[in-house]
């Protein structure tokens, strides 16, 4: 294999490795790739190692926070557009650094486009598979976990600890306008006899509601969730 320089660090070209454990693969959409993974890290006893792309899947979310409660050595890299910094920052990034989880932001390469998690430096899951509920149940993608292949998983750990090196401490998000309105308490809608008028709100919305179908839609935010139905609705991306 030759060595090449990626981004001021020396990445292997290709490495061939003998097969070794077993191999889980699942599917989507709606084919359990979700439950897989958070099953793979539920498995965790010492150590889970994290890179994401897309990461805005709650179950996912929370297994890393329940393995950090039961003493796994818990760490996440993340593509920049999760740095908090940008007005697109990510509630899930955000929950599990407020909740103890090392997290850090790749902004040394244009995009970080693993999905890659690694158990107890055994065991890997890769695939094209964002930890998103759209890649859950819009999208075609794909897991492969890799049990009890500790040579591939050292290879994985590896590369992800180049990634690790190169990224910045994650900084926790301050409070938004969108936290102050959730707090305060919601207006009347109606006229004075109780009949229904035309409403139109502005929200400011960090991160983009998430469509659920028939209108429904729901909002995360570190520490609030807003679901709500409406007949129109307009997002500007900006």
């Amino acid at each position: 294999a030759r060595a090449i320089s990626s981004g001021g660090l020396e990445r292997s070209e290709s490495t061939t490795l003998t097969a070794q454990g077993t191999v889980e693969v699942a599917f989507s959409p709606n084919g359990g790739c979700t439950a897989a993974t958070v099953r793979f890290i539920g498995e965790a006893r010492k150590s889970v190692r994290l890179a994401a792309y897309g990461l805005t899947s709650n179950p996912i979310g929370k297994a890393l926070v329940d393995a950090k409660k039961r003493g796994v050595d818990v760490r996440v890299v993340v593509d920049k557009e999760h740095d908090p910094k940008r007005s697109g920052s990510n509630g899930i990034a955000n929950f599990l650094a407020a909740n103890g989880v090392p997290v850090r932001v790749d902004t040394a390469v244009r995009i970080q486009h693993n999905k890659v998690v690694i158990v107890d430096g055994q065991s890997v899951q890769n695939g094209s598979f964002n930890f998103t509920s759209a890649a859950e149940t819009s999208n075609a993608e794909n897991i492969v976990i890799h049990r009890g292949s500790p040579g591939l998983a050292r290879l994985f750990t590896d590369n992800w600890t180049r990634l690790w090196d190169e990224s910045d401490d994650f900084g926790q998000r301050t409070e938004t306008a969108l936290d102050r309105r959730i707090r305060s308490p919601a207006p009347r809608l109606g006229a004075a006899d109780g009949s229904p008028t035309q409403s139109i709100v502005n929200l400011d919305i960090t991160p983009l509601p998430v469509c659920h179908g028939h209108g429904y839609f729901s909002l995360t935010a570190p520490r609030h969730v807003c679901k709500f139905l409406v007949t129109a609705f307009h997002v500007n991306l900006y």
